[in-house]
């Protein structure tokens, strides 16, 4: 019995060695080959893989590299080539060329041209360059040589600039004798003044946009009123009610220093200060007739 135990339990070892042979492939070359083949596909999928993950790391290097010049090193060429385009055309201005000009008529070209051989002649007028629209370029700023008297300012004629079309005047003005354009540190400053049975001065601080559209945000008044009792015909005494609502006592007659502010909407709101608090915020906004008013 011992014999057929030790006989079964060889021939159940036997077998199990055979299939195990069997499935290695060690005495069957179809198994052998099939194996050879499994092991080249996965190394080529794992080259494959090692691949496309190489050539995406080129790829986002790719972009990054793309993304930094466009971000820095265009923008940098571009602003110097407008560099160069505005000095070119700005220039031709200077010399009395205003072909460049957009949107002139042929009447307004002859005018302009006119008032440059006059004053070039009579030595009167100076060009500067100011970025009085807050856009990192430089425009060419057209005005006379004498400063106003008591002050540090210069009157305006005109404003060229340079958009992608070409040159632009931007500001024209020669028409009358009370409004006035001044230039104070990068700043364009629209004066108005009035003498008559009340004097009047005004300092309006410009804000212009890319497009170049302006409006007064803040802007600075004194009103030196007589008294206008004898004149109630004529009722001048209801248009400064206002100045009991900026703060004074209702009582016209005196000098007032006025501090206002442009709501988007239009509408004005003042504030009356005494001359010392009114000269220090006029002088941390305009500078160039603090000579003027320290004589107020």
């Amino acid at each position: 019995m011992r014999i057929n135990q030790s006989l079964n339990w060889g021939i159940r070892i036997f077998f199990c060695f055979q299939r195990t042979v069997g499935s290695r492939g060690l005495n069957n070359p179809d198994r052998l080959a099939h194996a050879a083949v499994i092991k080249y596909n996965t190394e080529s999928r794992k080259k494959n893989a090692r691949g496309r993950i190489a050539m995406n790391r080129k790829g986002i290097l790719m972009v990054c590299v793309i993304a930094i010049f466009v971000c820095t090193i265009l923008p940098t060429i571009y602003h110097k080539y407008l560099k160069n385009h505005n000095i070119v055309v700005l220039s031709q201005i200077t010399q009395g060329d205003f072909t460049s000009l957009e949107g002139l008529e042929e009447e307004q070209l002859k005018d302009l041209n006119w008032l440059y051989e006059r004053h070039r002649d009579m030595d009167r007028m100076q060009w500067i360059y100011a970025d009085v629209n807050d856009d990192g370029v430089k425009e060419l700023i057209w005005q006379e040589k004498d400063c106003v008297a008591d002050s540090q300012a210069h009157r305006i004629t005109a404003i060229f600039a340079v958009t992608q079309e070409g040159g632009r005047r931007v500001l024209w003005d020669v028409n009358d004798m009370s409004e006035f354009y001044f230039c104070d540190n990068d700043k364009i400053i629209y004066t108005n003044a009035y003498q008559g049975l009340y004097d009047y001065e005004y300092y309006g601080v410009c804000e212009y946009d890319r497009d170049w559209e302006h409006t007064v945000e803040k802007f600075y008044e004194i009103y030196n009123i007589c008294d206008l009792t004898e004149y109630d015909a004529m009722n001048l005494q209801s248009q400064f009610d206002w100045i009991e609502d900026a703060g004074g006592t209702g009582c016209v007659e005196g000098v007032y220093y006025i501090v206002g502010t442009q709501a988007e909407d239009g509408n004005c709101t003042r504030v009356l200060l005494e001359k010392e608090e009114w000269l220090e915020q006029f002088e941390s906004d305009i500078r160039t007739f603090i000579p003027r008013l320290a004589n107020l």
